[in-house]
């Protein structure tokens, strides 16, 4: 009944503790316990008059934050109790004793982490050398009364007791229903508890039973405890403005330690017929390592500025949106038609066995599905809205037309569309870890494209950028533009087993997913005017320096696509060795990131390149932050353009530039 810790020891003990098998357990006699003791009291007096000023204290109870019914079925709830006590189910009993393993809590090594299920509600696990207990129901039954709810026999009877208990740094209970909270279990273990972790309301239980009031910590849905000394301080970051913590508290020795937090779950609560006076939840535990979900965007984001990050994934603040169809939105349409057509075109043989014909009629297509399903066929839109995304529809004929003109030109072809590494099915998950903290990141490559030489894969990672975005080497050694590059060299490690073949990291391309304006007053012919047009729709990027590699992707001695020229050496271009550098540069800088974050950075340090180009210039939380450069110490983080050769040598080992 134990194993280690497989994934994060937080989700396995949450959903083990609340929901598990059938109770378990062994008779515990505890004076004290008497039949109405048993039930603990509703909060009433000033310990009501405090737990009513929660947020989640709704018309005289407590209630989830989306609508939800106790009773499933039709009947009510006399008409279910009265199934319940009368009606017989086959095969709700064993035929035989259930197995169980006889752990020694008490002689477990404190330092290993670990979790042993004592029995459906019941879960004891060790994380960074401390003891965590859950719900733990010692007695035979589950109820008032020792004959109704009573658990199931186990082979060698039930081995987990009050005795046989370790002393426990943290005894947590989600809620307090029969099943999940035990005044007998409660009594005897309570000289071997160091701290209660409740959710408001119940605690008056236990003041009932006598417990200590200084080592109860009583919790709404979001707040959260670090594991100070002498006794932690129980924050409340939401309703309670005056408590929550500070960046200055968050950077402190003092939070570093071990934390709790309480988040909602949907369920209900009592031990009498009167329900939801007291509060449930589900807990998340923090020690030992620290994990750390993130996508590639947000980790940009962050880099560009860490108070924006917070505004828009802390606080989740959204901005007021003009009625219009926005740049993301132009986005999402033009990677929808672009997945969808290149899907088709490869299962018809690929780029150059459809003609111009069958490709436009391939793209119609998804761009007519699109209008169906994500427009409702432009009803509610205005005339305006219509003849704008008309245009639009233009446009990405001619990108996807672009794209078939560029793919046929070389011999990489797409092997993926939106390949997603947040999705294990598909490939594993980017996870980065220096001991102290582990990184998982997430996010979603637009294409990826391969060329197999001599048993080698050689990919390159394809972004489609509808703005007018390219690649900066110099951003990479800020800390920004990672995301493309982060594909790349975690295809290189993970890629094997999805393509059969070792990898190659070939480059990665910003291709421009818009339509290119010809001035008017220019005459030229239709040739001269499309090879104006993909000039001016050049890839950005970075590709790996092999001649044979550049040739794969384009034959031609001039490429009209790459960001590469016959004329002169280009800054597009790194050596095997330069690529290695960039890798190792961008695990360092996402840790660093990392370290940041759980440190709780919200600094408005917003970047500065030029009067026109800073993380202020388009940011939506501009009128929230008031961010003016001179006043009241506001001061841009001023990022100088490094050339090519500098950052390489930065990146060897020379002085870093600010």
């Amino acid at each position: 009944m134990h194993e280690p810790f497989k994934q994060s020891p937080v989700a396995k003990c949450t959903r083990r503790a609340l929901f598990g098998g059938a109770i378990a357990g062994a008779v515990v006699m505890t004076p004290g316990c008497s039949f109405v003791n048993r039930f603990g009291e509703i909060p009433e007096g000033k310990l009501a008059e405090s737990i009513h000023t929660s947020p989640n204290w709704i018309d005289g109870e407590f209630r989830n934050q989306q609508p939800t019914s106790v009773m499933v079925g039709k009947d009510g709830f006399v008409e279910a109790w009265w199934k319940f006590l009368t009606n017989s189910t086959p095969d709700l009993k064993p035929a035989a004793p259930l197995p169980c393993t006889h752990t020694d809590l008490s002689a477990l090594d404190p330092s290993r982490d670990i979790a042993v299920w004592l029995g459906h509600s019941g879960l004891y696990f060790q994380l960074a050398g401390l003891r965590f207990l859950v719900d733990p129901v010692y007695s035979a039954y589950a109820s008032p009364v020792s004959f109704i709810n009573k658990s199931f026999e186990f082979r060698g009877g039930y081995p987990f007791t009050a005795k046989t208990t370790p002393p426990i740094d943290l005894l947590i209970l989600t809620h307090d229903h029969w099943d999940h909270l035990d005044c007998e279990t409660i009594k005897a273990l309570d000289h071997k508890v160091k701290r209660y972790a409740v959710p408001l309301g119940v605690n008056s239980h236990l003041l009932a039973w006598g417990i200590n009031p200084d080592k109860i910590l009583v919790f709404d849905w979001y707040d959260a405890a670090r594991f100070t000394e002498p006794k932690p301080e129980v924050v409340h970051p939401f309703h309670k403005p005056e408590k929550r913590l500070q960046p200055a508290e968050w950077k402190s020795g003092a939070l570093q330690a071990p934390a709790i937090y309480f988040f909602p779950s949907r369920h209900f609560s009592g031990r009498t017929l009167k329900r939801d006076q007291t509060l449930w939840g589900s807990y998340v535990i923090e020690a030992g390592g620290k994990r750390l979900y993130l996508s590639a965007s947000k980790a940009e984001r962050f880099s560009a500025c860490r108070y924006a990050y917070f505004l828009q994934y802390g606080l989740k603040a959204r901005p007021r949106r003009p009625a219009a169809f926005n740049p993301p939105e132009i986005g999402t349409f033009f990677h929808y038609v672009l997945q969808h057509t290149a899907q088709d075109v490869t299962d018809a043989g690929g780029f150059a066995a459809v003609t111009d014909e069958q490709l436009g009629r391939f793209t119609d297509r998804w761009t007519q599905r699109y209008i169906h399903d994500e427009l409702n066929d432009f009803q509610e839109k205005s005339a305006r809205f219509t003849y704008l995304f008309r245009r639009l529809c233009q446009q990405v004929r001619q990108v996807v037309a672009d794209m078939a003109h560029e793919l046929r030109a070389g011999d990489f072809v797409p092997l993926d569309f939106e390949l997603n590494f947040a999705d294990p099915e598909q490939i594993a998950p980017i996870t980065l870890s220096d001991g102290e903290v582990t990184l998982n990141m997430s996010g979603v490559a637009d294409r990826v494209d391969g060329w197999l030489h001599d048993d080698k894969l050689y990919l390159r990672v394809v972004d489609y950028k509808t703005g007018r975005k390219a690649f900066s080497l110099s951003d990479v050694w800020y800390g920004m533009g990672l995301q493309m590059l982060l594909y790349l060299f975690a295809l290189e490690r993970s890629g094997p087993a999805r393509y059969g073949h070792e990898i190659v990291p070939a480059g990665v391309l910003y291709v421009p997913a818009r339509d290119v304006l010809i001035p008017a007053d220019r005459r030229l012919s239709p040739e001269e005017a499309a090879k104006e047009r993909a000039g001016a729709v050049r890839r950005s990027g970075l590709l790996l320096d092999d001649a044979a590699v550049l040739h794969a992707m384009e034959h031609s001695d001039t490429p009209q696509y790459l960001p590469i020229s016959a004329r002169r050496k280009t800054d597009a271009l790194a050596s095997v060795e330069q690529l290695g550098l960039l890798a190792r540069h961008i695990e360092t800088t996402l840790l660093d990131l990392a370290h940041e974050l759980r440190g709780g950075s919200i600094t408005a340090d917003p970047y500065f390149r030029s009067g026109q180009d800073t993380a202020c210039t388009h940011c939506d939380y501009l009128t929230v932050c008031h961010f003016t450069p001179g006043a009241g110490g506001d001061c841009h983080r001023v990022l100088t353009k490094l050339p090519a050769d500098k950052v390489w040598s930065n990146l060897k080992g020379g002085a870093p530039d600010a």
